[in-house]
């Protein structure tokens, strides 16, 4: 039998892309490039508690705390317009180690969080003190805003996530979404994004066709162009991570203090290429990070 796209269960998608020995079919009928075949819910969670590859480096996010506050700064700088007016309480799906929900809680929001791996909460919770869990079942809400940074890619069931994220959502409230273009460039402009976790990959037309099917209006996108930050990190093979990157970085040892700051500087640069350069040519012709948002109609 034919696979039947995660998005629009259209069947019959043509060969897209291989990576790691997995294969990437590009939907016919919507454009969504699915993985194919796919882990099962049980298998993705073991991944998530894993500490391999590029998506999961566990020791990596809780140690270069400098530089994921840095990264959480820059999204909020972006999404703060957005985001105005709605009830200050916030969720983050996916949270990771919950350097954006610090920020947040910084800034007078009061705050929850899902995330599927287990170290991640743990660091959350008790270094952080963070309202963080495992499950989204018994999180408080309505909230005024749902984050999904860099999540929407590893969904097994992105309709009915984002429906139950609207659910969760009081009224006016907003959704927003990082996540790459890779269905709207050739597979040569993204590079590796670490298969089998990431099932699918998105682009500007299809994220606006899915947002509004799942009750949402008034979509709004910024791009920023990252293979400027990729071509930097092609420089030195052993920062590979990040973005479609190709390979887990080493596991962060204690540096000399003149190597910390010279690595802060680096990830203040590397953060400006993609969020202050990555406006230059933000285009469908590049692998770019798309951040939208949408109001719950």
């Amino acid at each position: 039998m034919e696979p039947e796209c995660l998005l629009c269960g259209a069947r019959g998608a043509p060969f897209h892309h291989e990576e790691n020995g997995y294969r990437y079919l590009r939907c016919a009928a919507c454009g969504l490039v699915f993985l194919h075949p796919r882990p099962s819910d049980e298998e993705l969670h073991a991944l998530y508690q894993q500490e391999c590859g590029v998506t999961f480096h566990h020791v990596v996010e809780t140690a270069e705390a400098v530089e994921k506050r840095l990264e959480a700064r820059w999204r909020y700088r972006i999404v703060r317009p957005w985001i105005g007016g709605v009830p200050p309480t916030a969720l983050e799906i996916g949270c990771g180690a919950g350097y954006f929900l610090e920020l947040l809680r910084s800034a007078g929001w009061k705050v929850a969080g899902s995330e599927a791996a287990g170290a991640y909460v743990r660091f959350a919770r008790e270094r952080l003190g963070l309202d963080v869990r495992e499950s989204l079942e018994d999180l408080p809400g309505p909230f005024g805003a749902v984050f999904l940074f860099n999540v929407l890619s590893h969904l097994p069931h992105p309709e009915r996530e984002l429906r139950a994220a609207r659910e969760r959502l009081a009224d006016g409230g907003v959704v927003v979404i990082e996540t790459g273009n890779a269905a709207e460039v050739p597979p040569a402009c993204v590079g590796w994004f670490g298969a089998p976790d990431h099932l699918a990959h998105y682009g500007q037309d299809i994220l606006r066709d899915l947002l509004w099917r799942c009750g949402f209006r008034d979509v709004r996108v910024r791009r920023f162009n990252v293979e400027w930050q990729r071509r930097l990190l092609a420089m030195n093979p052993r920062k590979g991570g990040g973005a479609g990157g190709g390979g887990a970085p080493a596991v962060p040892r204690r540096r000399p203090a003149w190597k910390r700051a010279a690595r802060s500087l680096l990830s203040r640069v590397l953060l400006g290429v993609r969020y202050a350069g990555g406006r230059v040519l933000a285009d469908r012709r590049h692998f770019c990070t798309l951040i939208v948002a949408a109001r719950k109609r």
